[in-house]
């Protein structure tokens, strides 16, 4: 082999071979007589005609060699990840693949001396270099194979992907699931501790209303010269009294425990009530009948849940009854309570004790015809 510059400036190969040596034929002779004798083989030469060997070496020098042709892209790649032209010339050519068989094949190679020399192949080619070509069927196949990969390998990620998402949205209700329990929990112990400090606060303003009227029956009865306290002597007649007014209206019996528990809380309520009035009497006797008159309705139609049911909005119980101090008390002794949403007092039929509405009944008639109520 050598090189040969052209006019452009690229070097060029070119194989030269030997001559040919005359064909050798060998001749027997033999006898004319037809006698077998051991024949001697002389060595003719024929030569050939010198201007058909001269016209063939003239064609055997005149096949080019090239660089041979790969893909400009996986190339340009190969160049980008810092391959040399030469290597990657080779083994995009006898890989005849794709950037990573290329790779693959570098790998292998690595070691090959002539590695990064340039790669030069017959530019009509040879029958080995014809060989190393696909036939259009054949890229086609290998193409459709390549998209097959390329599909299977992005419906596998797909699935990995949604899998993944699918962990995501489980995880992610998992969580919004216990953030809501873990609320309501919260919602639930803020309300059972705000019904719990209502209860205190209702026991507390029930406690100070009651050491309250004491005090000031305790004043009353200094300033008239008696004892603080009553006597055994005239705490008796009120209970005899409560016992012996009669009967309620529902006509059924006033209970003596039930008088007893609850007639004193019911009285006091009674006489602060009377006190927020001012001393209008007229005032007194329409909030006493107001009460009474509530009694009434509750022992005659115990079942009928109107009379059970109070409006905080209705102008007259609030001029009557509900802006003067002593009257709610009075009905929350009798087992009324607010509604939930603070609109009405109500009387749930699970709480309605018929003796302590006979107690209060039986109170307030007696507020009714004693002139001197709350006075002592």
């Amino acid at each position: 082999r050598y090189g040969i510059r052209s006019n452009s400036g690229q070097v060029r190969s070119r194989l030269i071979k030997p001559r040919r040596q005359p064909s050798l034929e060998c001749r027997q002779t033999m006898d004319r007589d037809g006698q077998n004798e051991e024949s001697t083989g002389d060595i003719v030469q024929h030569p050939r005609n010198d201007e058909d060997l001269r016209k063939q070496d003239e064609v055997e020098m005149q096949t080019e060699m090239v660089e041979p042709a790969v893909d400009g892209d996986r190339l340009e790649e190969l160049l980008a990840m810092g391959f040399g032209r030469s290597r990657a010339v080779r083994a995009l050519h006898f890989s005849a693949g794709g950037v990573e068989d290329a790779v693959t094949w570098l790998a292998d190679h690595e070691d090959d001396r002539d590695l990064d020399e340039p790669l030069l192949v017959p530019k009509t080619g040879d029958k080995a270099d014809a060989a190393s070509r696909l036939t259009p069927e054949e890229a086609r196949k290998i193409a459709n194979e390549m998209l097959e990969r390329a599909r299977k390998k992005k419906q596998e990620e797909e699935k990995k992907m949604e899998i993944e998402r699918e962990k995501e949205r489980l995880r992610t209700g998992r969580e919004m699931a216990e953030a809501k329990k873990k609320l309501e929990e919260q919602e639930w112990k803020r309300a059972i501790e705000a019904r719990r400090r209502e209860k205190l606060e209702d026991s507390k303003a029930r406690a100070e209303i009651r050491e309250k009227l004491a005090a000031d029956r305790r004043e009353r009865r200094i300033k008239m010269g008696l004892p603080p306290e009553e006597s055994l002597e005239e705490q008796a007649p009120n209970e005899n009294d409560a016992l012996t007014a009669g009967k309620a209206p529902s006509g059924g019996p006033v209970h003596r425990s039930t008088v007893t528990t609850i007639a004193n809380p019911l009285r006091d309520t009674l006489v602060l009530l009377k006190k927020a009035c001012g001393g209008d009497q007229n005032a007194v006797n329409i909030a006493f009948r107001t009460l009474l008159a509530y009694c009434s309705n509750l022992l005659q139609h115990p079942s009928q849940e109107k009379f059970r049911k109070i409006h905080l909005s209705n102008a007259a119980f609030q001029a009557r009854v509900g802006s003067l101090q002593g009257g709610k008390e009075f009905l929350e002794l009798c087992g009324f309570c607010l509604a939930p949403d603070g609109s009405a007092l109500v009387l749930p039929e699970d709480r309605l004790d018929e003796s302590k509405i006979q107690a209060a009944y039986v109170e307030l008639q007696k507020a009714m015809s004693n002139p001197f109520f709350g006075t002592l």
